[in-house]
């Protein structure tokens, strides 16, 4: 259950972050800036109200003894967890001011919007097909090493395309894009098989963080590397970003999970 929640999880999460913008703008540019931010903040006291209804059909965990100040980061296998998150939204960022600026070097362009809202597709479909699959191949296609090494390796066919036509490179997208969504399930539910009892939330909020600085970081260095390596050396900084991920991934298969019965913990607030 976990897996498919999870994977539900990454899907409206694309579908969100396709939808808010444009309908952020339509009401900025139709109505008032102010509406827009107006139904953002009745979504958000609308979503308060249902995560603590969702909080409170749990049956509350019992947290054990504190050892250690660090929490969760005492844990290697953690960590590992972390460096993958860190890695994976690190490329994504990077992925995502590259693409921007597809078509026109420096410049937001449609036709970079469209490579963008394909990648965003195909992760919806990647996630719908994870949360689909009986238990023990989703067990396997989460394992943090297949999502990240098969985004890393489709990747490479992107960057190929950009030297052929531009057909191919939005036929590119899309099996990115589609290893996308079980990336995030993978993330997550990594985090949920090593996390320590009474440490689930911590840990998950450590995952958050970890990809926000990745996030961060690929913003930053990716829009230096686009403006003097171009998009091809920029799409190769994520396919690196991704394939340490990978790498992170991999030596988590030798570190077994903190506790038994976590693969049905229900974590889907965390994502």
């Amino acid at each position: 259950m976990r897996t498919t929640a999870l994977a539900l999880d990454a899907v409206l999460t694309d579908f969100g972050f396709m939808v808010g913008p444009v309908a952020a703008v339509a009401l900025a540019r139709g109505i008032a800036p102010e509406a827009a931010v107006l139904v953002c903040g009745l979504l958000v006291t609308t979503a308060v109200p249902l995560a603590l209804y969702g909080a409170g059909a749990r049956a509350p965990e019992e947290a054990s003894p504190r050892r250690h100040w660090t929490g969760p980061l005492r844990s290697s296998a953690l960590c590992q967890v972390f460096s993958v998150a860190f890695c994976f939204f690190l490329g994504v960022n990077v992925l995502e001011v590259s693409l921007a600026a597809y078509g026109r070097e420096g410049e937001v362009t449609l036709a970079g919007g469209t490579l963008l809202s394909l990648i965003a597709m195909a992760s919806m479909a990647g996630g719908v097909l994870l949360g689909g699959l009986p238990t023990p191949a989703a067990r396997r296609l989460t394992q943090p090493t297949v999502p990240l090494g098969g985004s890393a390796v489709c990747l490479l066919f992107l960057v190929g395309a950009y030297f052929m036509h531009p057909i191919l490179v939005a036929l590119a997208c899309l099996p990115v894009g589609f290893c996308l969504g079980p990336c995030f399930a993978s993330v997550y539910g990594a985090a949920a098989d090593h996390a320590s009892k009474g440490e689930k939330a911590e840990t998950q909020s450590w995952v958050a963080s970890a990809m926000m600085a990745g996030g961060a970081l690929g913003a930053a260095v990716g829009g230096w590397i686009l403006a003097h390596g171009g998009p091809t050396g920029a799409l190769l900084l994520t396919t690196a970003a991704w394939a340490a991920g990978a790498i992170c991934g991999a030596r988590l298969t030798s570190l077994c999970p903190a506790a038994e019965g976590v693969h049905v913990a229900p974590v889907v607030s965390a994502g």
